[in-house]
């Protein structure tokens, strides 16, 4: 069974919509539901932003990827039509979607490579500004 982060959670009961609390509520479920349609075993904590649950997993193929649930708004109706749209240039790769939940299977990153470890704060600042000139 998934265990929602208590921060996820208390964060949508204390800030969200309706709709947003009524997400948390069934967020583990969705995750069971998700991980036997895509075939998908669970590979490490449960992790999460403000607003979605993310899963690292790896497929029946061995692909390690992650589970991204969050409710569909103004602010995440989008993001599957972009990252198609970049598929994989500059932003994660989407793998798989469910349009009508908003669920998404993406491309694990590295997380042993993150930007804060380039020493360079100048050559940081250039590669974050030209990834995002590529995305815009």
């Amino acid at each position: 069974m998934i265990t929602v982060p208590e921060p996820l959670a208390a964060a949508h009961r204390a800030h969200g919509t309706e709709a947003s609390r009524a997400f948390i509520a069934g967020v583990a479920a969705r995750a069971e539901e998700f991980l036997e349609r895509w075939e998908l075993t669970p590979a490490g904590e449960p992790m999460h932003g403000v607003v979605a649950l993310v899963l690292p997993v790896i497929g029946s193929d061995g692909t390690e990827s992650v589970l991204k649930l969050q409710p569909v708004d103004d602010e995440t109706v989008g993001e599957p039509d972009a990252l198609r749209a970049w598929d994989g240039d500059g932003a994660v790769r989407l793998l798989d979607h469910d349009p009508a939940t908003g669920t998404l299977l993406l491309e694990r990153l590295d997380a042993a490579r993150p930007l804060s470890a380039v020493p360079d704060t100048v050559e940081a600042v250039r590669i974050l500004g030209t990834l995002l000139a590529r995305l815009g």
